[in-house]
Parts: C-alpha cells; sequence; structure tokens
C-alpha cells in the first residue's frame, strides 16, 4: 500500500471513531458503487492482531448500524450533521 492509500485509511479510522463518539452518521461508497450509511458502531482502532489493514493501525472492517464493511473496499467517506 502506498503512503497517500494508507493516509486515505488512517483518516476514515479517525473520522469514523470521532463520528461514533459524537452519534454522527456517515455515508462510505464501495468498490462496488453501493452507498452505506450509518453511524460507526465499533471503534476503528485499535486494531486488534490480524484484523489491522496494512499497518495502519486501524481495523480492516467498519460496522455501520449493524452492517459490516471492509475497510479497505471504501472509496470515498462524507459526513453531514443537521441543520
Amino acid at each position: 500500500m502506498d503512503d497517500t492509500t494508507a493516509q486515505f485509511f488512517v483518516m476514515l479510522g479517525s473520522v469514523c471513531d470521532n463520528a461514533r463518539l459524537a452519534d454522527i452518521p456517515v455515508t462510505v461508497r464501495l468498490a462496488d458503487g453501493r452507498e452505506i450509511s450509518g453511524i460507526p458502531q465499533a471503534p476503528a482502532s485499535p486494531a486488534l492482531g490480524d484484523d489491522e489493514l496494512d499497518n495502519t493501525g486501524y481495523r480492516d472492517e467498519l460496522v455501520l448500524d449493524e452492517i459490516r464493511v471492509k475497510t479497505a473496499d471504501v472509496r470515498q467517506l462524507t459526513l453531514a450533521r443537521d441543520a
């Protein structure tokens, strides 16, 4: 994994951890084009052994409203707050 890709996943994990703490929903677009929205449920970090995504310190799985998503499949992340 190159540095830019690794940084994307570190930022993704950090945003999801913070969104989980604040109950802010996020939307992820996956490599296959699907979009999944929800409040992250499980912490993205710290990774525990074999679930780490390529030495990023973050897990290779996100849980959004009980839907499990492979972190490596995420291509875009958006978040919004209520007006």
